[in-house]
């Protein structure tokens, strides 16, 4: 925050004002969603996913087999309990950030400056190797980080195209 001399902006008429502004959070403006996860399915290859409140349908194979983590905890799961509970849960996670994580791995193009960030985050965490490379592409070709940010984002998140 900056301040100035009133004298500065008052020419005795009118103030005059330049305010540069930086929206950081604009609640109740989502992103159109580019696939529902939310309607419930009866194929018993899809599972539910829990995170925090939200309710994700999924299909288990798209989680496992692009995830070692994800595969570890199902098998875990499914050692841990005799009737196969179908479904995932994190207390821990963005479900909008999760959310466009499972677009991407249906295919669709959800990455955007607003979110590539925090995808890439998550993607490292829950090791998406296909969404971060994806991530990784994304952040070479934008503006969006300085060459600082860009090495450290691939030095903590293991993305060794970001390093110039």
């Amino acid at each position: 925050m900056c301040f100035v001399d009133p004298e500065d902006i008052y020419d005795g008429n009118k103030f005059h004002l330049h305010v540069d502004v930086k929206i950081l959070w604009i609640k109740g403006l989502e992103r159109t969603r580019l696939k529902d996860f939310t309607q419930k399915c009866e194929d018993p290859s899809v599972i539910s996913v829990f995170v925090n409140d939200d309710e994700f349908y999924v299909s288990k194979d798209v989680l496992t087999r692009n995830s070692p983590f994800m595969e570890r905890k199902w098998k875990t799961m499914i050692e841990r309990s005799k009737n196969q509970r179908n479904y995932f849960e994190f207390n821990d996670i963005n479900p909008d950030i999760f959310h466009d994580i499972l677009e991407l791995l249906y295919g669709y193009n959800a990455l955007t400056d607003d979110n590539v960030v925090a995808v890439s985050e998550m993607a490292y965490d829950l090791q998406f190797e296909s969404i971060k490379e994806k991530c990784e592409e994304y952040l070479v070709g934008s503006q969006l980080l300085n060459d600082k940010e860009k090495f450290q984002h691939a030095t903590k998140f293991d993305m060794p195209k970001l390093r110039f």
